[in-house]
C-alpha cells in the first residue's frame, strides 16, 4: 500500500509555512507529515506602550501603533517567524538592561508558540494522520520536553519509528559546524558518530528513511553562499552569492 510522506524543514517559526504544510497536509490526504528541524523563530519583537499608542521596529523600520492595529501587527510578526512581545516602557527598560530575562523571554515565547502549533495540529488534522515534530540545529534543547511529551505528534530521536508497515526511520538532529554556533553542532567526527548509532538502530537499511538535519554531502542541498569575515554573503560581480 503507498504511503504518502509531506516532507518540511527549516519553518524557523513561521506560522503561514506551518498553516501552509497543514493545508497541504489536509487537501492532499497525507499520511505522514515530518516536521524535519529548526522549528523555532530567531528574533523577538518588542511592542512598547509609549503614551497613548506602541511603538516597535520591524525589519529595520520604526513602527507606531495604534491598539486597533495591534491585532494585525502581530500577526504579521508570527507570519514572519518572529515573536511579538507587548510590554511597558518599565519592562523594555528591564530586559534592556538583563540579557539572562531577554534570553528566558526568547524561551518561553518559542515554547509557546510550539504548544500552539501542537494544539492546531489536533485541531486540523485527522487523528489517522502521523505527524512527526523533530528539532533541528538552531533549535533550543528546552523544546525538546514538549515535543517528547505531546500526545498528538511524535519526536522520534534516538529510537525507531516505523512511518508505515516496511520503513523504519531513525532521526539525527544535529549537524558539523556553522558560523553561528546553534545549540545542537559538534566537529565531523563527532556527527560521523552519532549518524552511525542512529543507522545501526536497524537491523537492515533496504528500507531506511533518515531524518537527518545535516544537508547530504554534494547534492543540491549541500550548497550555501560563501561569508565574509561579518558572516554576509559574498556577492559576484553579478550581484549573485557566491557560493
Amino acid at each position: 500500500m503507498e504511503t504518502k510522506l509531506l516532507f518540511t524543514s527549516d519553518l524557523h517559526g513561521s506560522q503561514e509555512f506551518f498553516l501552509k504544510a497543514l493545508s497541504i497536509t489536509k487537501s492532499w490526504k497525507v499520511d505522514v507529515l515530518l516536521m524535519s528541524g529548526d522549528l523555532t523563530g530567531k528574533a523577538v519583537v518588542p511592542i512598547v506602550k509609549y503614551h497613548n499608542s506602541y511603538v516597535t521596529k520591524f525589519f529595520g523600520r520604526e513602527v507606531t501603533l495604534e491598539e486597533n492595529e495591534l491585532k494585525e501587527f502581530k500577526e504579521k510578526v508570527a507570519r514572519a517567524g518572529y515573536y511579538a512581545y507587548q510590554c511597558s516602557r518599565e519592562d523594555y527598560d528591564d530586559l534592556k538592561a538583563k540579557p539572562e530575562k531577554v534570553q528566558q523571554l526568547f524561551q518561553d515565547l518559542m515554547k509557546d508558540r510550539l504548544k500552539e502549533w501542537i494544539s492546531k495540529i489536533d485541531e486540523v488534522l485527522s487523528k489517522n494522520v502521523k505527524v512527526i515534530l523533530n528539532p533541528g540545529n538552531d533549535d533550543p534543547l528546552s523544546i525538546d520536553e514538549i515535543l517528547k511529551n505531546s500526545t498528538r505528534t511524535l519526536c522520534t530521536n534516538e529510537r525507531v519509528e516505523y512511518v508505515d508497515d516496511i520503513h523504519p526511520l531513525v532521526t539525527c538532529d544535529w549537524v558539523n559546524p556553522t558560523p553561528w554556533k546553534s545549540p545542537r553542532e559538534c566537529d565531523e567526527e563527532e556527527l560521523k558518530k552519532r549518524l552511525r548509532k542512529e543507522i545501526e538502530r536497524v537491523s537492515s537499511t533496504e528500507n531506511l528513511v533518515c531524518d537527518f538535519h545535516a544537508p547530504p554531502y554534494n547534492s543540491p542541498l549541500d550548497v550555501a553562499p560563501k561569508l565574509d569575515s561579518n558572516l554576509k554573503p559574498k556577492m559576484s560581480v553579478f550581484g549573485q552569492p557566491v557560493t
